[in-house]
């Protein structure tokens, strides 16, 4: 006797069939391959730190949420330039600078006090003593170190400047009576110089 055949009840039930584990194959290999992108991405931010790299942690990563998680790529090279000129700006701000000179060295005019100046105080609160290497500027920060060199004999002295000054636009620079002598400009008054600002430690 044959077996009897129903065709159209055994289609359908073997088209679910292969369906059915179609579907099972693929969610089976598409939760693999998220499984290994979630560890290598896992392994990813271990290996580069967590400050350059996010992804979603709550739940399960399933199809919909491997979108949440990306790379951040890595700061440029201007803007490390710019960060580490920003961190600079801001370890020396408070700390006096030099304004108005351009350059660490600079000529012009020197002279120096009138006796009738000394015992007073100058504008950085200090008396002003003749015999003590001191001189003024206009802009230079208080307690910094100036050479002066005399450009018609070449000597040179190194003054701490501790006053404002001078007020006359042709002169860069006023001296203490004791610099003055060291420069060899008592008698002319008035001598052309070459100063250089120096560091604190020389």
């Amino acid at each position: 006797m044959s077996r009897p055949c129903f065709p159209s009840l055994n289609m359908p039930l073997r088209l679910s069939a292969v369906l059915l584990s179609l579907s099972f194959y693929f969610c089976s290999a598409a939760q693999a391959q998220i499984e290994q992108i979630e560890a290598t991405a896992e392994e990813f931010a271990d290996a580069i730190g967590p400050e350059h790299f996010s992804f979603k942690e709550a739940g399960a990563i399933n199809c919909s949420e491997v979108s949440n998680f990306a790379v951040k790529p890595a700061a440029s090279e201007k803007q490390l330039e710019a960060r580490e000129s920003k961190n600079s700006l801001q370890a020396a701000k408070g700390q006096s600078s030099v304004k108005g000179i351009e350059k660490p060295h600079f000529t012009g005019w020197a002279d120096y006090y009138h006796h009738s100046f000394y015992g007073k105080k100058t504008a950085s609160g200090h008396v002003l003593h003749r015999e003590r290497m001191t001189a003024a500027h206009r802009t230079l920060p208080f307690g910094t170190k100036v050479k002066v060199t005399n450009k018609v004999n070449g000597t040179s002295c190194v003054v701490v400047i501790n006053d404002r000054g001078p007020f006359t636009p042709s002169k860069v620079i006023d001296l203490s009576h004791a610099a003055a002598s060291q420069l060899g400009m008592l008698r002319a008054g008035t001598v052309q110089v070459a100063c250089t600002i120096l560091d604190k430690s020389e």
